[in-house]
């Protein structure tokens, strides 16, 4: 599930019992904007790909923000990501375009990859308290 779709559902729910807020509108945005930067800063650029280097506060910020995105931890997604790229539109691709546009862009996250893991997750990944507390106690 992503945050999007966790808004749509939850969103009516909380207005029904709570009323609306204003308060609560402007928290929502900033928090839906941080946490979907962070999924393109963090978890696809810094994580996956390694573009930059961050202090570790900064890094401890995109794990928690990161996992108000709905989208898994880091871990998987990173691992994911990579997989991707190395085997882009064939059928170990984790989110192939030649699935269709839906697919390869949202609904991959509602689907438990049924390809056996090739590889162990990336050791730059792994070696991280943060990444490795976020991944064992991720939720969804």
């Amino acid at each position: 599930m992503n945050s999007p779709l966790a808004a749509l559902i939850l969103t009516p729910i909380y207005l029904y019992n709570h009323g609306f807020s204003w308060g609560l509108l402007a928290f929502l945005i900033v928090t839906y904007t941080i946490s979907n930067m962070v999924i393109t800063c963090g978890y696809h650029r810094y994580f996956s790909h390694r573009t930059y280097s961050v202090h570790p506060v900064i890094e401890a910020l995109y794990v928690f923000f990161g996992a108000g995105a709905f989208q898994g931890s880091i871990l998987a997604w990173s691992t994911d990501h990579r997989r991707h790229h190395g085997k882009v539109d064939s059928d170990e691709d984790p989110y192939s375009r030649s699935k269709g546009f839906w697919y390869s862009h949202i609904t991959w996250m509602f689907y438990k990859d049924t390809h056996p893991q090739a590889e162990a997750f990336p050791r730059d990944l792994t070696k991280s308290k943060f990444i490795m507390f976020q991944h064992n106690h991720y939720a969804l």
